[in-house]
């Protein structure tokens, strides 16, 4: 087992581990992502007594050395907290920057922080349309998760939102409805054409702002430019590979709608990479995040109707991802952060909670736009 032994875990909520009858095989579960695995014959019963004591939430903090042998060899997954760190950590200071924010609710936020914002129409719209009248991720219990010496762990904060972000996604996200509607569409048709042109476009114009974006937050990085300017480097070109998928669905970008949720949702984007280097970190691990499946949903849906060429640049688009395990690569921009303070911490989870907000309105004005 490949250990990552400087970070400590604990269960997320959701979490499930058992064996697989008299085998050597065990499991982890979610409801969002089901991971099978094998254990040495030596470490059976370690890991059978583990896992039962996960699924029967009966853990207890003498048990916290046989539960981190078992999940930091799952370090990569989305399936623990990491807990924060006893000891003194990091060399940069970061605190609120700029104008303190109403975070009085989702609405008020996005229209203070977009006060400026030159797609003022579209907030309007995106406001009315999606976001919750109050905030639904738990802040307070977050700060008092993460509490370490000297304030509250970044990297166990942004444990928390990603756990936060992942059940919002399977209450909001309704991308595999979106996907259902496709597959209703006649194989080759032009209504198929273009609905995958659309789905397509707003894809195409996440990673056509993507440098812009990932720029604005170097001022604020600190130790940590070169990563992401590494990342930066490495999402490079993104663009031109769905701009050819555009071309073999027999359009292009100008002719396609960028929908009012795609355009806040990356003028947001872009805001928080200038505000708070944590939320952007919490932002970008929701924009990397893998579905872990062989297949690209996307692409499957164009092959099955009968655009192969256009899937095929999706696939490329997430081979050069995965093998820049782009899913993990946000983590990497706290590598330097110091503890930081409540008000900080709080700025953070709210703004990542709107920006999940937002995305989460594409999939569902996307099937608007595919019954006009």
């Amino acid at each position: 087992m490949n250990q990552i032994p400087q970070r400590k875990f604990w269960p997320y909520d959701e979490l499930i581990a058992l064996r697989e009858g008299a085998s050597s095989k065990f499991t982890l579960a979610t409801p969002w992502l089901k991971f099978q695995f094998d254990v040495n014959a030596n470490d059976i019963s370690r890991a059978e007594q583990i896992t039962k004591k996960i699924s029967d939430k009966t853990i207890a903090a003498s048990d916290l050395e046989d539960l981190n042998w078992l999940l930091s060899s799952f370090a990569s997954y989305p399936f623990a907290y990491i807990l924060p760190r006893p000891h003194i950590f990091g060399s940069d200071l970061h605190d609120i920057f700029g104008k303190t924010l109403n975070l009085n609710s989702p609405t008020e936020t996005l229209a203070h922080i977009t006060e400026n914002s030159e797609h003022q129409q579209a907030t309007r719209l995106v406001s009315l349309k999606s976001l919750a009248t109050e905030w639904t991720w738990d802040a307070e219990a977050s700060l008092a998760f993460s509490q370490a010496e000297g304030g509250y762990d970044p990297e166990s904060l942004f444990s928390i939102a990603r756990r936060f972000h992942l059940l919002n996604d399977l209450e909001n996200n309704q991308t595999a409805q979106m996907f259902e509607h496709m597959k209703t569409l006649s194989k080759g048709s032009s209504e198929f054409k273009k609905a995958s042109a659309l789905v397509m476009r707003q894809n195409h114009y996440i990673t056509e702002k993507c440098e812009q974006v990932l720029s604005a937050a170097l001022p604020l990085a600190q130790n940590a430019t070169e990563a992401i300017e590494e990342f930066m480097q490495a999402e490079s070109g993104h663009d031109k590979i769905l701009e050819k998928a555009l071309s073999n669905l027999g359009t292009d970008a100008k002719e396609v709608k960028v929908m009012d949720s795609t355009l806040v949702l990356m003028e947001l984007f872009h805001l928080i990479a200038k505000k708070n280097l944590l939320a952007f970190s919490m932002v970008v691990d929701i924009f990397e995040r893998t579905s872990y499946l062989e297949e690209d949903p996307f692409a499957k849906i164009l092959i099955d109707g009968g655009e192969a060429a256009a899937a095929s640049k999706i696939e490329t688009h997430r081979e050069i991802n995965n093998s820049g395990g782009h899913e993990n690569v946000a983590i990497g921009f706290l590598a330097y952060m110091k503890p930081v303070t409540a008000d900080y911490a709080t700025e953070a989870l709210k703004l990542a909670e709107l920006l999940t907000q937002v995305i989460h309105l594409i999939s569902k004005e996307t099937i608007e736009q595919f019954k006009k």
